[in-house]
């Protein structure tokens, strides 16, 4: 366990991912990042190879096909290069910084060269039957090499406002 942090890496697996990407499935703005993550999870046929554990996390497994996991876990496609750190908690604030640095310490360790954070706002219900609602998405790079890259593919980068959670402090 790191001195700096509270939180444990216990690896299973030693995995190969030099210079591939890293997505944060945490909670944001209700479960679908969460919801989201493992469904690239189960699609890109990534495996579990390492679990987190602190003593700050609240006392909870995680039971997925019979077998308990850690309340946070890591799993990768080494042929895809992608690693996707996984939980169903929403985390005290205190817990955030933390978890931040270590996504980034493993995200580094592993020579990783991009990271990818999902923050949400909740929609306001809309009382309108036939009002269509049309969400936007935006995205914050954290270099101008990264807004360059967001540009290329055509995502509006959020000129202004706020992100919050991990997603702002995985961006700082």
């Amino acid at each position: 366990m790191s001195q700096d942090s509270p939180i444990e890496i216990r690896r299973i697996k030693e995995v190969d991912i030099k210079g591939g990407t890293v997505l944060d499935g945490f909670p944001s703005a209700g479960l679908a990042n969460a919801i989201a993550s493992k469904c690239f999870i189960h699609s890109l046929k990534t495996e579990l190879v390492a679990g987190l554990d602190s003593p700050n996390f609240p006392a909870l497994y995680v039971i997925n096909d019979s077998e308990p996991n850690f309340p946070v876990r890591i799993y990768a496609n080494e042929n895809l290069k992608l690693a996707i750190f996984v939980s169903e908690l929403n985390f005290d604030q205190s817990m955030y910084k933390p978890l931040a640095k270590i996504i980034l310490q493993w995200t580094i360790e592993n020579e990783c060269k991009l990271l990818i954070s999902a923050s949400g706002t909740p929609l306001q219900q809309i009382e309108e039957k036939d009002k269509i609602l049309d969400p936007h998405v935006y995205a914050a790079g954290s270099t101008k090499k990264a807004s360059r890259r967001l540009q290329d593919a055509g995502i509006q980068q959020l000129s202004n406002g706020s992100i919050l959670g991990i997603p702002a402090l995985l961006l700082n």
